[in-house]
């Protein structure tokens, strides 16, 4: 799927693409290099309490605990 840049470096996501990945209205998306590939990818809410699932029960362990 190719879009343009505008003058003003502005790309236009598809609108399925939008939906398929809920980025709405001031949703917060990451640019990445990959190396000579450019990847949009949505910016998580909480990402060090997100990623640390990735790692298992043993890493969110040691993630600061909600103060009451």
């Amino acid at each position: 799927m190719a879009v343009t840049v505008s003058e003003k470096g502005w790309v236009v996501i598809p609108a399925d693409l939008r939906k398929k990945y809920n980025l709405h209205p001031g949703a917060e998306v990451a640019v990445v290099d990959y190396g000579g590939v450019l990847a949009l990818v949505p910016a998580m809410a909480k990402p060090i309490r997100q990623a640390a699932g990735m790692l298992g029960v043993v890493a969110v362990e040691w993630l600061p605990r909600k103060r009451p």
